[in-house]
């Protein structure tokens, strides 16, 4: 966002439920006046972004056309769906590896570890309209 010269505090951020029942309420919020709406969502979950694909369809939205959507976590649902969603996809496996180990060698890490996202593209994103 900085290098696009976008203030961090400028970009709304939403909380909707694990399941998505609450997108509908959060679209409302981001495109209420109708004229600064968003050209791109970031759902937190590759689950609760098929309920942005459908809250955005319903509101005569098309996505990537209109609204790209990016999901995160990398879960094969994501591949499959009618649009397959570009996600943030986590290393599971190598999460799952370091846990085990963690767990039967008791070496658990000092502090935080941060591993590398893999940036999957896929056909619910694209440049922003102009």
């Amino acid at each position: 966002m900085a290098q696009a010269g976008i203030p961090e505090l400028e970009v709304p951020l939403h909380a909707v439920n694990r399941d998505g029942s609450n997108i509908g309420v959060v679209l409302g919020l981001l495109f209420a006046d109708g004229e600064t709406t968003p050209t791109a969502l970031l759902a937190m979950s590759d689950r609760v972004a098929p309920p942005a694909l459908a809250g955005l369809a319903a509101r005569g939205l098309r996505v990537p056309q209109d609204v790209s959507v990016i999901g995160f976590d990398g879960v094969l649902e994501a591949a499959r769906s009618p649009l397959p969603l570009t996600t943030m996809e986590q290393p599971f496996r190598e999460i799952a590896e370091r846990a085990v180990t963690a767990i039967l060698e008791g070496a658990l890490p000092n502090g935080r570890e941060l591993l590398p996202l893999k940036l999957v593209v896929r056909g619910s994103t694209e440049p922003a309209p102009v």
